[in-house]
């Protein structure tokens, strides 16, 4: 008898420019089963959740859905034939309630028949009851009055009123605690139970352990591994996850490593020292960053570290802890105030920090308008020419001028940009967030170049990553973070396997399982 698959990918394939995010998947879901799709933050899961469920179009490769091939135009599309989504952050209509949101496709269809809100209640009331929700949620409770955790539970409530065939969790407990997490599991049985094929994406790997039978492990936009959860543990899953430790070239090897052998020197006393620091998405850190160090701050999307770096600079809050800058107790109000005691913020998004309409004279010298360090004096017009010359050349920025307009530069030159704006302020400390994202490759290994030559000058560097392949190839020290705290805190060199581990909340056999 020929196992029923309820979807099947072949040699499923998607490439944005000279990227490949899916190198042909083939991947078999089952009915009644839940599977788990593991991989690093940009192993090519979501590409293959938004392929699988017309959010994007495959460039190759075949859908099967029950057997029958299918080419889904767009999400409606493939919900109408079965296939669900509940994502990570659920997009909900603020001003209705749990019932209104729950029902949304049904009340939004257009038929003729005018349902009362007392019978959209009532159906909302029988649906979650069926999920074992009843008591968790209210269906006449306005939906801006819910935790964060409830608006997932109606999200996974509206994604089952079409009674899907496949249903795709995409960390689905990420903003959930242990009680919501024990109802998501309820949810997740009795669909198995229905035969729905379930597939969990989720960093949570204790809790995905706990409920899938099988898991399908992906690296660099390839499958590489698919099989049982008993043939792929936790161990071997990190492992698969993460690759082999890979042989770094000396271009790779950080500034630090590639220096001869010398006497002890007496250490540099801290740059940055954070003792304790509190606030939104963050608790308790404490950390120490040096000159002439890269300290590389490795986590998941979602662990914290952004938020810390926000606090440290004054963009947000701190609610608890002490701030020393060279020594001296700070509180940093402003990220302009951060700026006058040495510290410089670069962004992940440019969109919001490049000035497109400028040239890209502008652009570089912008920061030497704003707040100065304290102790510095305002340079004079002609010396701010010669910076910005110096450091546009520097980086290699490609434009046929510096009075060129910054819109006018590819994604990375732009990230080239803010480099210079924030070196030219001659910070005591750089923290970078994201510094590749979006760039190629070769722009990548000139930014990487610039961050270990400004490490070689004395300067202190913080980069934040999400790629840990960045973090080894940098970084002279690495802390963890996961859930808003520190978790662990290691030197260079050290095998990927237990950061990715601790990074996870899933200890590897030699770490114990505390």
């Amino acid at each position: 008898m020929t196992e029923r698959i309820a979807l099947r990918t072949e040699n499923l394939t998607k490439r944005y420019g000279g990227v490949v995010a899916l190198a042909g998947v083939d991947v078999s879901i089952r009915p009644g089963e839940v599977t788990a799709l593991l991989g690093e933050n940009g192993a090519g899961k979501s590409t293959f959740v938004a392929c699988c469920s017309g959010a994007r179009a495959p460039d190759d490769g075949a859908i099967h859905l029950d057997g029958v091939e299918q080419r889904f135009r767009s999400p409606h599309a493939a919900a109408a034939a079965g296939v669900a989504v509940v994502h990570q952050e659920p997009q909900m209509l603020e001003d209705q309630t749990v019932a209104q949101n729950v029902n949304v496709a049904m009340l939004a269809g257009g038929g003729r028949q005018v349902l009362s809100r007392t019978r959209v209640e009532a159906l909302a009331g029988d649906q979650l009851a069926s999920l074992g929700l009843a008591h968790a949620l209210d269906p006449a409770q306005p939906i801006r009055r819910l935790s964060g955790a409830q608006r997932q539970l109606v999200e996974i409530a509206r994604a089952l009123v079409i009674e899907p065939k496949v249903l795709f969790l995409d960390e689905p407990n990420a903003s959930l605690g242990d009680e919501e997490t024990e109802l998501l599991f309820g949810v997740v049985g009795r669909l198995r139970s229905r035969g729905v094929a379930v597939v969990l994406i989720s960093h949570r790997l204790r809790d995905v352990y706990r409920i899938a039978e099988r898991v399908v492990i992906m690296r660099d936009g390839s499958k590489v591994a698919d099989g049982s959860v008993d043939e792929y543990p936790i161990d071997a899953a990190i492992g698969l996850m993460g690759g082999r430790p890979r042989r770094r070239d000396a271009a790779a090897v950080p500034a630090a490593a590639c220096e001869s052998p010398r006497r002890a020197e007496p250490v540099p006393e801290p740059v940055l020292e954070l003792r304790g620091i509190s606030g939104r998405g963050f608790s308790d850190v404490d950390l120490v960053i040096r000159p002439g160090e890269i300290v590389g701050m490795a986590g998941l999307v979602g662990a914290g570290r952004t938020e810390i770096a926000h606090g440290v600079i004054g963009a947000a809050p701190l609610r608890g802890g002490e701030v020393l800058v060279e020594g001296v107790p700070r509180r940093l109000r402003s990220p302009g105030d951060a700026i006058r005691h040495g510290i410089v913020y670069v962004a992940e998004d440019r969109k919001d920090a490049v000035f497109y309409d400028k040239s890209i004279a502008f652009n570089v010298r912008a920061s030497l308008l704003g707040p100065r360090r304290v102790g510095s004096g305002r340079p004079r017009e002609r010396a701010v020419g010669r910076l910005v010359a110096t450091l546009a050349g520097r980086l290699s920025v490609k434009a046929p001028s510096l009075e060129a307009d910054a819109a006018s530069l590819s994604g990375g030159n732009q990230q080239k940009l803010l480099f210079a704006r924030a070196v030219s302020v001659e910070p005591k400390l750089l923290i970078l967030d994201e510094p590749t994202h979006g760039v190629d490759i070769g722009t990548r290994h000139e930014i990487h170049g610039l961050i270990r030559q400004l490490a070689a000058d004395g300067m202190a560097v913080w980069v934040i990553s999400s790629e840990l392949d960045e973090i080894l190839d940098l970084a002279t020290r690495i802390v963890v973070v996961r859930l808003g705290r520190i978790e662990t805190e290691v030197t260079a060199g050290h095998d990927p396997i237990p950061i990715l581990a601790a990074a996870m909340g899933a200890a590897t056999a030699d770490q114990g399982t505390s």
